[in-house]
């Protein structure tokens, strides 16, 4: 986007404005005109976890978080948002929570683990996660190899 008007269309709801795209098969003529959707909220904190951490449990998504006792659960999560690789977790998950972000196929519900800790990806990196690590929101977290 490279202008938005400053004024509200109230009746039809729109807003002029102009952007840059790639043309190179001439799709788009000159003076033609589109609609587009821009969706966008506010700023708010969220906590972020891999995609790789979600696993899919008939109709509802779940990640596998080690308990205080080094034992596995798996709690039901509402996603928000992918962004970068990350998944924005609205509800079911608390800052403090260590989830599991490899060897998911290995945990089991019930089964004790040996929790290694992982890095937070930098902001604007794809996690890079090694073979056993965990990671939580936006710090380190635990890990398991039942």
């Amino acid at each position: 986007m490279d202008f938005l008007d400053n004024r509200l269309d109230v009746s039809t709801a729109t807003l002029r404005s102009r952007a840059i795209i790639p043309n190179k098969d001439l799709s788009v003529l000159p003076g033609q005109f589109g609609r587009v959707r821009i969706i966008g909220s506010s700023p708010y904190e969220a906590l972020l976890v891999p995609d790789t951490a979600i696993a899919t449990d008939q109709s509802r998504k779940i990640v596998f978080v080690v308990k205080d006792d080094n034992t596995v659960e798996a709690r039901a999560v509402v996603l928000g948002p992918l962004d970068d690789g990350l998944h924005v977790i609205h509800e079911g998950l608390k800052a403090e929570d260590h989830v599991i972000v490899d060897g998911l196929q290995r945990a089991r519900v019930g089964a004790k683990v040996t929790p290694k800790m992982a890095q937070a990806p930098a902001a604007g990196k794809a996690p890079a996660v090694p073979a056993d690590k965990a990671l939580a929101g936006d710090k380190p977290a635990a890990g398991a190899k039942p």
